[in-house]
């Protein structure tokens, strides 16, 4: 809806008459997803047009903000409103880039915002697990998101040697942090932007290496990506991937990647790392304006884990 050619287009979507199944739409990100298309949206529930209900979502929402802090601080399900930006199970954030400093992005949308979501997330979904292992956790999903916004903070716009600069109206991104129960609770983290995309960011830094890879396929250049087998480059560059599959592994999640992809063959490459597999494939008819990554971690295990709570661990480029 965000990211893809698609979403320039008029869009009409009718939902059921259902609390229950469109208030888990509404957590699922797809009502902000419809208020934030470059084209026009309309929205009916059943027969009825909801156009307020985008209009609650459309807000540009920044940790900066005071109603903001004043609204992660809320508790409750539904705080501060019914369905807005901000809910027990999920949370977003429009555009966070342009209105923090790039160089403090990554910290004030991890400390201030995401390490303190998932903790009250991962207390109600785990109400028998130690304090010290909730921390953990949390810490772990806010190194996911920091290492995610520092790529978006250096990586997605900037400029590219022999090709145009990407306009500024349309440098979007977005976060979207989100809670999934049942079977297995899981804490998502998506960061998502519009930027160049995975493949067209490395093959500059490819070129200056002299590596072969510079000419290799999009599909292969985030594959390994994902593998951890590029050569790196630059001071604490190249291992940011590393570090959140680090995590995923450790709290049982996953990483999945979908990127526009810059190769003659074009499409999109959609890649995943799971139990330590990856596996990509392109889509071919999907033209995806940049880079969307899901991250997951796991909160089934909390309370078996008590007894064997993992180490405290820094973000090598934090500070």
């Amino acid at each position: 809806m965000l990211l893809t050619s698609g979403g320039r287009g008029p869009l009409t979507v009718w939902l059921p008459d259902h609390d229950g199944l469109n208030a888990g739409i509404a957590r699922g990100g797809l009502l902000f997803a419809m208020a934030q298309r470059d084209g026009p949206t309309r929205l009916f529930v059943g027969d009825v047009s909801r156009q307020d209900l985008l209009e609650d979502w459309k807000p540009n929402w920044n940790p900066n903000r005071a109603e903001f802090r004043q609204a992660l601080s809320a508790t409750g399900p539904g705080s501060p409103t019914g369905v807005g930006p901000i809910q027990a199970d999920f949370l977003m954030l429009n555009n966070p880039h342009q209105s923090v400093p790039r160089e403090r992005l990554a910290i004030e949308v991890s400390d201030n915002v995401a390490v303190p979501w998932v903790e009250r997330v991962t207390r109600y979904a785990a109400p028998r697990a130690t304090g010290a292992w909730v921390r953990n956790f949390s810490e772990a999903a806010g190194t996911v998101i920091r290492e995610l916004l520092y790529n978006l903070s250096t990586h997605p716009f900037a400029p590219i040697a022999r090709l145009p600069d990407l306009p500024k109206t349309g440098r979007k991104a977005y976060v979207e942090l989100y809670s999934t129960r049942g079977g297995v609770n899981r804490v998502h983290l998506v960061v998502a932007d519009t930027g160049h995309g995975i493949s067209r960011t490395l093959r500059p830094k490819l070129r200056q290496l002299r590596s072969e890879l510079t000419g290799a396929t999009s599909e292969a250049l985030v594959r390994r990506l994902l593998e951890q087998t590029l050569p790196t480059y630059g001071h604490a560059e190249g291992f940011g991937y590393g570090r959140i599959i680090e995590l995923a592994q450790r709290f049982g999640g996953s990483v999945d990647v979908l990127t526009i992809a810059d190769d003659e063959m074009g499409g999109t490459i959609r890649a995943r790392w799971s139990e330590g597999k990856v596996s990509t494939e392109r889509l071919p008819t999907l033209e995806c304006r940049g880079t969307v990554v899901h991250a997951t971690l796991t909160i089934e295990s909390a309370d078996e884990k008590q007894d064997n709570q993992p180490e405290l661990f820094a973000c090598a480029n934090q500070g």
